[in-house]
């Protein structure tokens, strides 16, 4: 063997070795960002509940804060070191602040406040500088992270786990029957936007109907009625409108105007019985949505007492109707004015017509269709159920507004000339 073939061999190996170190070093580094979204996203009721059935161990709340603060300050330093703060950013920050600023004014608990803000606020600054970095593997991290969090929950709520003893109102392990819809609606969100990106990869869309399964299963098992709308949506869009070029009327903007509706109906002029065959028949509910009319009606008068800056977090004037303990008004909008008042109100706004504006200038896109749609059903959801202190929906939030990231992306990698750099 000559000088040659050795110095080949060498440059060989260190190639395969370099190609090695890169791709332990992704991995590593996916694993990161999979655990630091993990703290932010899981509540510590969730933890707590998994920790003392898998382990036995009772989490106390302040090493669950600890541990949240700790990553709240790594990701606020790896954004930092970026150099460059985005729009939605600066407007989720305005937002934060805002109820903050109410929390101190009505003089409420401002350390629980931070903490549940700041949980919040960590999770879209680690998707926004993803979404910066690499949109694609951003979404590979969220798929990897929500699948497994929605099928431990599925496998606990089968009937070989119904006897497990749960801490709190934890009835699952992704807690109350009625918010596990935050987390499958998300997760789908993200498995058709990769499978769209992967060409309609066969063993892709196999793990999407396997999950929509799950997704169906968990949500008639728990009966929420609102899941099961927000679900069986998906169940059509995955089924059906995905493989078609849907008709320009299905877009971001008429979601809008639907969802303004729907709030008009029957949160202002509680016109249910409009519906009252489907409601009372097909969702087997009566027509104040259990009992949800009379927290909408104490959720107006609140704004009435408190239009400027709201109550701030920790307000409890909702608790306790019918003596059972209720932590908000069941619609997202209404929540919003309860908290935050008007000052609360037009610092969203921002955000929402900032994301809006993305989703729209990109609707031609079957990218963007998939989640305005996806983002549609959120906003239904919203209208009846607890999503105002749910990480998911804020993450639904920053990927819509990175939308145009995400479709340059996948434009990029899937133009003939990048191709034919990969041969």
């Amino acid at each position: 063997m000559d000088v040659k073939e050795n110095t080949q061999i060498v440059i060989t190996n260190n190639r395969a070795d370099m190609a090695f170190d890169i791709k332990a070093s992704h991995m590593l580094y996916n694993l990161l960002i999979i655990t630091l979204m993990a703290t932010f996203l899981l509540s510590r009721a969730v933890v707590a509940n998994a920790m003392s059935v898998l382990f036995e161990i009772t989490l106390d709340a302040s090493i669950y804060q600890s541990i949240q603060i700790t990553s709240f300050s790594i990701v606020s330093f790896l954004y930092i070191k970026r150099g460059k703060i985005s729009k939605i950013i600066l407007l989720f920050s305005g937002f934060v602040a805002a109820l903050l600023i109410s929390t101190i004014i009505t003089g409420y608990d401002l350390y629980a406040a931070t903490i549940t803000l700041g949980g919040m606020l960590g999770a879209c600054i680690l998707l926004d500088m993803e979404m910066n970095r690499n949109p694609v593997n951003a979404i590979k991290c969220l798929i990897t992270l929500f699948a497994i969090l929605v099928y431990i929950n599925f496998f606990v709520a089968t009937p070989l786990f119904t006897d497990i003893n749960h801490i709190g109102d934890v009835s699952w392990f992704l807690g109350h029957r009625n918010t596990v819809g935050n987390n499958l609606v998300p997760l789908l969100c993200f498995l058709v936007i990769y499978s769209y990106h992967k060409d309609n990869s066969p063993l892709i869309s196999i793990f999407i109907y396997l999950t929509l399964a799950v997704a169906l299963y968990t949500v008639i098992a728990g009966w929420s009625a609102t899941s099961i709308v927000g679900i069986s949506l998906a169940f059509i869009y995955i089924v059906i409108l995905y493989r078609l070029k849907l008709p320009r009327i299905l877009n971001i903007r008429n979601y809008v105007i639907v969802t303004a509706l729907f709030f008009f109906v029957f949160i202002i002029f509680n016109f249910q019985f409009i519906f009252r065959g489907f409601i009372e028949t097909v969702l087997q509910r009566d027509l104040t949505f259990t009992n949800r009319t009379i927290l909408w009606e104490r959720a107006f008068e609140s704004i009435a007492q408190n239009p400027l800056v709201g109550v701030g977090l920790g307000y409890h004037a909702l608790h306790d109707i019918f003596h059972w303990q209720l932590y908000d008004s069941h619609n997202f909008i209404l929540e919003l004015l309860v908290t935050g008042g008007l000052l609360g109100f037009a610092t969203f706004s921002a955000i929402f017509i900032a994301v809006y504006r993305k989703l729209d200038r990109s609707r031609e896109h079957k990218i963007s269709d998939v989640v305005s749609f996806f983002f549609f059903i959120y906003l239904i959801m919203a209208m009846v159920e607890t999503t105002f202190y749910q990480t998911p929906f804020y993450l639904m939030l920053i990927l819509s507004y990175n939308v145009n990231k995400i479709i340059f992306q996948h434009e990029q990698i899937n133009a003939p000339e990048y191709r034919k750099s990969l041969h």
